[in-house]
């Protein structure tokens, strides 16, 4: 699928509270628009991680995201190695 935006963050919920007004617009503009999240945010204290899944689902449907990939990089263990950069 080809995206017209797509916005990185660390975690689930990340993307929709740094940029989620800005996704949504450019949704309803008539963009592809996407979010990526580097982990699963299990090490999170407010939720588990399948809450969190449900969360992110619901949100990007309520952004109108075209797409919502996560890369499942270890929530806490994010480093700059070739390998996450290639699984990014």
């Amino acid at each position: 699928m080809v995206l017209d935006l797509l916005a990185f963050a660390a975690h689930r919920d990340d993307n929709e509270i740094t940029c989620g007004g800005l996704l949504a617009r450019m949704a309803e503009k008539g963009y592809k628009v996407g979010a990526c999240d580097l982990t699963q945010g299990e090490m999170g204290t407010l939720a588990s991680a399948p809450d969190r899944k449900a969360e992110c689902d619901e949100a990007s449907r309520i952004l109108g995201l075209a797409a919502r990939i996560n890369v499942e990089l270890p929530d806490a263990a994010v480093f700059n190695t070739r390998e996450y950069q290639n699984r990014i």
